[in-house]
């Protein structure tokens, strides 16, 4: 998933980075510049949810 995606997934991701500390917009399950930017800062990579991504965010850890 990434940039220009949208729908409940991407919303679940926001708000997996608003519970880790990482995004602080509104959840409108749109995969724009500041959830882009959530997730760099998350993962420390390159801004798109891979399967690693989704696993550590939802089981802790890191990417």
């Amino acid at each position: 998933m990434g940039a220009g995606d949208s729908g409940d997934r991407v919303r679940e991701v926001q708000w997996l980075l608003d519970w880790w500390g990482y995004y602080g917009d509104p959840l409108d399950g749109r995969y724009g510049p500041v959830t882009s930017t959530a997730v760099e800062n998350f993962q420390w990579e390159y801004g798109i949810v891979d399967s690693a991504t989704w696993r550590c965010l939802r089981d802790g850890g890191e990417v």
